[in-house]
């Protein structure tokens, strides 16, 4: 699974391969990039980039400032996307690196199960609404599974992580694995009624704590007060750490020793009265409980950086023409292409079907005679 997160800002989404027949094919047959065997056309191009577009704008979660910088970025993303995948699909070529059935079976399998798809009509209805097949699904998974492939043969092996140095890590960093001191607390709470005022409720709180310290428990207390409207029943706050709390019943917790029992709090909702029930230390989670996080992180770093320089390897050794369109110059200098998993078309039907009308209209406008110029009255 880490492999394929890791493997996933380099891979292409589903719907390149989707072309609206509305396209003319000058357009669609427009090369903008070679690498080796392989190719991209405008319409390519403008498609991923229309799909990007629409999914940021589809993002509520992003501010104003944000939406606006990644929009900015989307054609240098949408070219890196397509020349990164162009790079693997021709070194999957170069190694004779297929896929089978089964595998591609399998993915679809799982896919499913993620997103409760039970039956093989609903996947063929989710997919028309995106525009796609169940045949198109299909060979973007094989693209995706052989890209996989070509990375877990030729970087992944070269991934080791030194035990020591994560040791050393650990000595050097103890904040990181620290637990915090937390306490397992109860309380009562003697509450604001109409029937009693406050100086009276203050009383019966005090006269509470003298008689829980006196070897009284919680329960007996709540089962004296709490029909009467008095008083709250046991409450069971459970394990708390700094913070978890109101301040002011926090300073009344922490001041106690195990199995005692606090003065008077005044809070939301009355008097209450804590009891510390347990109460751990702070400590550091001991190594043998953290390798296994600390080891998967370091291998998700060093695999990143392994994964970029092996891009940059195959792009340093391949056959590459561009036509770049102005607005995706420098791509390959651009930050890490979204991370999309092929299922995630279904989810973004909406938006894939806007891409497409988007990225229809954009290449056939591209294609489009330019008007001749004005004559003048000295021509």
């Amino acid at each position: 699974m880490l492999k394929k997160t890791l493997v996933a800002s380099l891979l292409v989404g589903l719907l390149a391969s989707v072309a609206p027949q509305r396209a003319s094919a000058e357009v669609v047959n427009e090369i903008v990039l070679r690498v080796n065997e392989r190719i991209a056309t405008l319409y390519d191009y403008l498609l991923r980039r229309a799909e990007y577009r629409n999914l940021i704008l589809g993002d509520d979660r992003l501010s104003a400032d944000e939406q606006e910088r990644r929009l900015a970025e989307i054609p240098r993303l949408a070219m890196q996307e397509i020349f990164q995948k162009l790079l693997l699909d021709s070194r999957a070529e170069q190694l004779e690196i297929y896929v089978t059935d089964e595998e591609i079976e399998d993915s679809l399998i799982q896919m499913r199960e993620r997103m409760g798809i039970r039956s093989d009509d609903e996947l063929t209805q989710a997919l028309s609404q995106a525009g796609m097949t169940v045949e198109q699904l299909k060979a973007q998974y094989e693209s995706r599974i052989r890209q996989d492939k070509v990375i877990g043969q030729e970087v992944w092996p070269n991934v080791k992580v030194d035990e020591d140095e994560l040791r050393r890590y650990y000595r050097s960093h103890p904040e990181e694995f620290q637990i915090a001191e937390k306490a397992q607390t109860r309380e009562i709470v003697v509450l604001e009624t109409v029937t009693l005022d406050e100086a009276t409720r203050r009383q019966l709180a005090q006269d509470l704590v003298a008689r829980l310290r006196g070897g009284v428990s919680l329960e007996e207390v709540a089962a004296e007060y709490q029909d009467a409207g008095d008083t709250s029943g046991v409450i069971d706050l459970g394990w708390v750490s700094p913070g978890d709390l109101d301040p002011t019943l926090e300073s009344a917790l922490w001041a106690l020793e195990k199995g005692g029992f606090s003065d008077p709090v005044a809070g939301r909702g009355g008097f209450h009265i804590l009891e510390l029930v347990d109460r751990e230390n702070e400590t550091v989670r001991p190594f043998s409980e953290v390798k296994a996080r600390l080891k998967a992180r370091e291998q998700d770093r060093m695999a990143t950086e392994m994964v970029a320089e092996y891009m940059q390897d195959l792009a340093r050794t391949a056959h590459i023409v561009e036509r770049i369109p102005p607005d995706a110059i420098g791509y390959r200098d651009a930050t890490a292409a979204p991370i999309r998993e092929p299922f995630q078309v279904i989810e973004a039907a909406e938006a894939a079907a806007e891409a497409i009308e988007e990225a229809t209209e954009e290449a056939n406008d591209a294609a489009a005679p330019a008007p001749e110029p004005e004559a003048t009255e000295d021509s």
